[in-house]
Order: C-alpha cells, then sequence, then structure tokens
C-alpha cells in the first residue's frame, strides 16, 4: 500500500484521468439504469415451499393484494352519497388490474324475515330521499348480514368500505404506484360530498414507501455531507482536512449508486441507507490519513513531503481496515432475505469504491492542496485530546484492576436486556407514529376490519368433503375460536354463507346460524350462490377451503403468538380429518423474519473468526487474536442490551447494526496494535509505549467516532423507524466503540503482555505476548 500512495502521488494526471472516466460510467448508469422498489417482495423468502403455496393459494382463491376504501358520514345511506360511492365503484372496475371488487353494490341480500326467502341485489335502486323507509331497509339488511358487517359496513352504518382486489397480470413495473393513483383519482369523485374518505392497502403503502425512499435520499444525503463537514471543520481544526472526507464520500456514493443500477440493485428501504452510511464510514480512514499527514507536516515536511511520510505509517492499517469493514457490510448477505442480502452487496462495494477513491485520490489532493501548516495545538487546538490522553493513559497505567471491575460491570448490567430483544419486523410500524398510514390503520380499526389479511387453507383428501355438514361445521368452529379468542378482527368462508342462507330460511333467527345436517340442504343453498360468490372461498372440487382473516396486527413477533395458539387448536380439535397451512403475504413476511436471527449469528461467527484469524496471523500471536476480539464484542454486547432494556426490536434495519459494528470497530482495533507493536518493537518500555500509543490515536478515534456518531444519527430523520434505529444505535455503538478501543484494549494489552521492563534489561524489545 505504501507504494501505490506514493505512486498515486506522484503520477496526479493518470489518476485523475482514470477516476473521472470511471465516475462517467456510473453517472451514466444512474441516469439510465438506477430503479426504485417500493415493493416488499425482497422481504420474502422465495425460494422455499411456503411462498409456492401463497403462489398457488391466489391462483386458487384470488389474489390478497387489497385495497380497502375507506368512506366516513352520518349519512351513508342517502341518496347523494350512494351514487356518489356507485360512480366510484363502476369507475374502478374499469381499473386495469382490477381483478374483483366487493362492495354494498355487488353484493346480495338473503332476507326471510317474512317467512318466504327473498334473494335481492342489496342495492337494486338508489332510492329518493323521501323514500326513507327504502333507505332504512337498505341499512339494515346491510348491518345485519355477518358477510358484510365489519367488513365492508360498521356496526352503525356510518362508515361503508369498498375491498378492491388486483393482480398484475401484465407485469407492470409500477403497477401498485399507478394502482394506488387510480384509486385516489376515482375518489375525487366523493370527495367533498362525505366527512371522510381515504385508501388503505398495499398499493398505498407501496406508493407511500416509494414517495417515502425519495424523500430520504433528497433530505438524508445532503444532511450527512453538511454534518460531516462542520464536525470534521471542528475537530481537525482544517476546513480543508475535513473537505477530503465529503469529496472522496460523494464520488463513493455516486460509484455505488451507478454499480446498484449496473447490477440490478434497486434503491429500497435499506438500500437507500447506503449513501448516507458512506458518508459516515468513509470518513474514518480519511481522518487516519490526515492526522499522520499533519503529524508530518508538524516535523517540518512539506506538503509533497508529508504523503511520503504517512504511506509507510497509515498504508497497510487502512488496506486492513478496508478489507474487515467491506467484510462485515459483506456478511450480511449470510441472511435470506433478499433485501438484507441487497444492502450488503451495495455497501460492501461502497466500501471498496471508497477505499480505491481514498487511497489514490487523497494522495493526489493533500500533494496540491493540503494544508501547509498543521493546526495548532493548545488551548484553541487540541486540548481536549490532551485531556483525553491524559485520563486514558492514567487509568490504563494506574487503575488497570479497577477499570476491568467496572468495564465487566457496565457491559454485564447491558448484557442483561439481552434476553428482552424480540425478533419483529412490524411492517406498518415502518413508519413513523405522525405518518398518514398509520393514522388511517388506526382510524379503520376502529369500526372495521383490519386491513392485514391472510388465508387458512383447509384440504381433505375426499372429493366434494366441504359440501358435507362435519366439514362445513369444522370451519364455522375454527371461526369461532378465531372470534372467541379475540387476536383477529375478522374471518369469513364459504360455511358463512350457508349458515347465513340456513339462517334466513328460518325466519331470520340468530340461533339458526347454523350448518344442516343434510347435505342436500347444504347443495341446495350452495345454488343460491353465483360462482362469483364463492371462488375466494372453495375450489371447483369442495376439497379445499379457505378462510379468509382480517386482522390489524402488523408486528410479526404478536402475529407469531397468536397464529402459534390458532394452528394449536385446529391441530388438537381437527389434525385427524384435514391438512392446513397459513398463508398471505404477511404470513410469508413472519416466517422470513424468523431467518434474521440465523442470519445475524452466522455473520457474527464468521466476522469474529476472521477478526481472530487475521490479527493473529498479523502479529504472529494467537493470544493478541483473542484479545481483539473483546473491543468488538464489548460494542456488541452493549447495544444488543440496549435494544432489549428499550425494547427496540430486531428486524431489518437493526439486525445489520453488529456486522457493521465489527467492522468500524476492528478499523481502531488494528490501528491500536499497530502502533503498540510498532513502540515495543522499539523498545519502549509498557507506561512509554502506552502514552505513544494513546496520544497518537486518540485524536483520530475520537474525531472519527464523533463524526460516525453524528454522521449515523443523520438517520434519525428518515421516514422510515428501522432506519431511524439504524442510524441512532449504529451512533450509539461508535461510542461504546471508542470506550472497547481506547480502554478496554489498552488495558488488557498491559495485563498480558510481558514486563517490558526485564525485556528491555536484555537489550531486547518487548514481545507482544
Amino acid at each position: 500500500m505504501e507504494h501505490l500512495i506514493v505512486c498515486c502521488r506522484n503520477r496526479p494526471l493518470a489518476v485523475v484521468v482514470i477516476l473521472f472516466l470511471i465516475t462517467m460510467f456510473f453517472l451514466f448508469q444512474v441516469l439510465t439504469n438506477l430503479k426504485l422498489d417500493a415493493s416488499i417482495d425482497g422481504m420474502i423468502i422465495k425460494n422455499n415451499r411456503d411462498y409456492l403455496d401463497y403462489q398457488e393459494t391466489k391462483k386458487e382463491f384470488v389474489t390478497d393484494n387489497t385495497s380497502l376504501i375507506y368512506i366516513k358520514d352520518d349519512e351513508i345511506f342517502s341518496k347523494e352519497i350512494l351514487t356518489a360511492i356507485d360512480e366510484v365503484f363502476y369507475q374502478l372496475e374499469e381499473t386495469p388490474g382490477v381483478v374483483r371488487i366487493d362492495s354494498l353494490f355487488n353484493v346480495r341480500n338473503f332476507n326471510g324475515t317474512s317467512g318466504t326467502l327473498e334473494i335481492n341485489p342489496l342495492i337494486q335502486y338508489i332510492p329518493d330521499n323521501e323514500e326513507i323507509e327504502d333507505l332504512k331497509r337498505i341499512e339494515g339488511n346491510a348491518i345485519r348480514n355477518p358477510l358484510l358487517a365489519r367488513n365492508l359496513i360498521s356496526d352503525d352504518g356510518s362508515i361503508a368500505i369498498i375491498n378492491v382486489l388486483a393482480e398484475n397480470t401484465e407485469h407492470e413495473k409500477e403497477f401498485n404506484m399507478r394502482m394506488a393513483n387510480d384509486i385516489e383519482a376515482a375518489l375525487e369523485k366523493i370527495k367533498g360530498k362525505v366527512e371522510r374518505v381515504f385508501q388503505l392497502g398495499t398499493p398505498y403503502r407501496r406508493d407511500l414507501i416509494s414517495r417515502s425512499i425519495l424523500g430520504d435520499l433528497s433530505t438524508l444525503i445532503p444532511l450527512a455531507l453538511f454534518v460531516v463537514l462542520v464536525v470534521l471543520a471542528v475537530l481537525l481544526k482544517s476546513l480543508n482536512g475535513a473537505v477530503i472526507p465529503i469529496i472522496t464520500g460523494s464520488l463513493s456514493v455516486l460509484w455505488t449508486l451507478g454499480f446498484m443500477a449496473f447490477w440490478g440493485i434497486p434503491v429500497t428501504i435499506l438500500t437507500a441507507i447506503v449513501p448516507p452510511m458512506l458518508l459516515a464510514l468513509g470518513c474514518t480512514e480519511d481522518i487516519h490519513i490526515i492526522s499522520e499527514y499533519f503529524e508530518g507536516l508538524q516535523a517540518g515536511l512539506s506538503r509533497f513531503d508529508a504523503v511520503q511520510f504517512l504511506a509507510p505509517q497509515i498504508g497497510n492499517a487502512i488496506l486492513l481496515t478496508g478489507i474487515t469493514t467491506f467484510l462485515g457490510c459483506l456478511s450480511i448477505t449470510f441472511n435470506e432475505i433478499n433485501l438484507l442480502k441487497q444492502f450488503g452487496v451495495a455497501a460492501a462495494f461502497g466500501i471498496i469504491a471508497n477505499f480505491v477513491i481514498t487511497v489514490s485520490l487523497v494522495p493526489v489532493y493533500l500533494r496540491y492542496f493540503g494544508s501547509e501548516k498543521a493546526p495548532i495545538q493548545g488551548k484553541s487546538g487540541f486540548s481536549i485530546y490532551h485531556t483525553l490522553a491524559r485520563g486514558i493513559c492514567h487509568i490504563v497505567l494506574h487503575h488497570k484492576k479497577p477499570a476491568i471491575v467496572a468495564s465487566l460491570v457496565i457491559v454485564v448490567g447491558l448484557g442483561a436486556g439481552i434476553p428482552e430483544v424480540k425478533i419483529d419486523n412490524n411492517l406498518i410500524g415502518y413508519f413513523r407514529k405522525d405518518s398518514p398510514i398509520r393514522k388511517r390503520s388506526d382510524e379503520l380499526n376502529q369500526k372495521i376490519a383490519g386491513s392485514e389479511i391472510f388465508y387458512i387453507v383447509l384440504s381433505s383428501r375426499q372429493k366434494n368433503a366441504f359440501k358435507d355438514h362435519e366439514y362445513l361445521k369444522m370451519i364455522l368452529e375454527i371461526q369461532a375460536f378465531i372470534k372467541a379468542k379475540g387476536d383477529f378482527d375478522f374471518s369469513l368462508s364459504v360455511a358463512d354463507h350457508v349458515a347465513l342462507v340456513e339462517r334466513e330460511t328460518n325466519y331470520g333467527k340468530p340461533e339458526h346460524y347454523t350448518i344442516p345436517e343434510s347435505k342436500e340442504t347444504i347443495a341446495q343453498h350452495l345454488l343460491l350462490f353465483h360462482r362469483h360468490d364463492l371462488d375466494r372461498y372453495i375450489n371447483y372440487g369442495y376439497d379445499k377451503a379457505n378462510i379468509i382473516v382480517r386482522h390489524n396486527i402488523s408486528s410479526s413477533y404478536e402475529l407469531k403468538q397468536a397464529l402459534a395458539g390458532l394452528e394449536s387448536y385446529i391441530t388438537k380439535k381437527h389434525g385427524d380429518k384435514i391438512t392446513f397451512l397459513f398463508t398471505g403475504e404477511n404470513i410469508l413476511l413472519l416466517k422470513a423474519t424468523d431467518t434474521m436471527a440465523a442470519g445475524l449469528a452466522k455473520s457474527l461467527l464468521f466476522m469474529f473468526l476472521f477478526i481472530f484469524l487475521l490479527i493473529s496471523i498479523l502479529f504472529r500471536d494467537l493470544k493478541l487474536g483473542l484479545i481483539s476480539l473483546i473491543p468488538n464484542a464489548v460494542p456488541i454486547i452493549m447495544i444488543f442490551g440496549v435494544m432489549g432494556y428499550f425494547n427496540i426490536p430486531l428486524n431489518t434495519g437493526t439486525t445489520m447494526i453488529a456486522v457493521i459494528s465489527i467492522g468500524v470497530a476492528v478499523d481502531d482495533t488494528i490501528h491500536l496494535m499497530t502502533r503498540f507493536r510498532h513502540a515495543f518493537n522499539q523498545g519502549f518500555s509498557m507506561e512509554k509505549a502506552v502514552k505513544s500509543v494513546i496520544r497518537a490515536e486518540v485524536r483520530p478515534v475520537f474525531a472519527s467516532t464523533v463524526a460516525l456518531t453524528a454522521g449515523f444519527s443523520v438517520l434519525g430523520q428518515s421516514n422510515f423507524m428501522p432506519v431511524v434505529y439504524f442510524g441512532i444505535l449504529s451512533g450509539a455503538v461508535m461510542v461504546f466503540a471508542f470506550f472497547a478501543d481506547l480502554v478496554v484494549t489498552p488495558v488488557v494489552i498491559t495485563l498480558v503482555s510481558t514486563n517490558p521492563a526485564e525485556a528491555n534489561q536484555t537489550g531486547q524489545a518487548p514481545p507482544m505476548n
């Protein structure tokens, strides 16, 4: 690396031309091929049986890609509002991609209260306002219909719902965004005529995600640039030195976005984190280079020679730290969730890009534009570093045991919170509490079943099984359990349709909402429905039945608990007669979430093993390899403990913190150990070695810690809560890593190293073992 840095300094024109050409290539890719992906497909694992079951279920029982249109008004059952709803309904029917609409305008009413079973459309025509009895009759029939209550109408008749099911059969790229916009356009017909109207569901959510991602990119990148610039200018006391990380970071971001475009990695909720993250991570090696450059200037060297001076001091260290940070990001790809894989690949490339740009461009920049004098130390200069260095040296040299005890108490105390960390991928919780989608969801859930949907698919080996009393009764029993348990809001099945007809053929008496004993009666009841009425609930062979369950559980942790109880009940009560599965988009998300812990464990194991081998081989000492794990394990234990205490879940955002923090924390570990080896090889006593290392490293480590903490904290302004948690917790990890590197690591080294005074008596440099 030393030769590469010097070579770049000596050939500035070649460096600039090559970097310019690479930059133009990636800029072209960004402008022509960069894509935005607001779907949650990347959170779903597709190479397993669960995904195939989901696809087969959609073919048999219609898609679960549902938009709910919420219409609230105390006068819904008036001619004006019903007419407006009717117009919205018919416009949506003409919308490309819509495969089914369920509303008050296309359902039939079964009424046998008069002793004669009447079967008519719920709304045959829209009565005038003067026809009060007819309007009241429509409202009453809708509310008393168990297929509609809390599904398409609230119990008090003040809220009507239109369910729009859509399927992207034409493989349209921006299908959900277009669908959300088409629904919004249709709602213009009713806005201003009712108290409240809005849409909720998959298309709306994905459209909101798209707009939020663009908002993050346009806000977080400039903010990260500004924060890093200000922090480094203040800490380094050199605006010129602060500009270097901004240049290298900006080019790294452009290269990474270009690589994503070229490689087909879209901008998602997670990959949108990469640009501001690179601006923070990329500055760490720049700070170490600038610090070494300042040391050269302090020794009286010119800019040209100061670059020559820093090359051997920093070259191998930044190569190793670049490799470790790269592997830290790449290890995220051990996770099965594609969204995390994409993030890991994009972030790993960004680290490589930043490394290449740093070692090639920074020497050229320093040669021509670097400061000619190092910042003045003293009261107006680096007194904070001197104070820190003195304090740390005092602890390391004179209070080793109290420092170890205090460190153990802190780490163990925080680590006690780890068992409380929950694996939870809360989809609605991705958005801030003041987000429109969360407000709409809360409002909907007050009087209408939740917008989240999953299917319970029951299968029998017996053909026409679900025309039989025993099997239909089984479905009603399962639904009764669902209602009694209270975890889910609403369920609907073919058994409900049969029971409704049975009730109405018995004067509409509630106690007759049951399944008739006779197969012939069941067959007659089913004949009263069109195939369109039943295609979401039963297949053609009547050997598979589908229970549609609506709920408002967005937390995968809570959903998993609720499903466990339901699964246990069905297995014990009916497992001998049928097989069953839970499926749906949120079920797939739940099962993918369960793999995150395993992916995290693989990533951590890989990184710890790599760090151990790297340090052991580099310093030819297994003991040092083990020591190097301490400052990297300590921040992880502490941050997961904090997550447990503050009820912050392990999700797609927070699962990345640990491995990225290792990749960053080990950078300072390598710099420290390299300094210690250099000091010991010069025959320094332990006290002199500690003082030398701490004084040299406190400035770059402190500056990079503050810059990283501030840079990551910028992500706290994101529209997505996992990103907010990632930013804030990553900033906290940097503080913990600072404590581990500059306090814990030197203390441990002094405790396990050979007595340097004895080694010096023989004229030998003390070994680090």
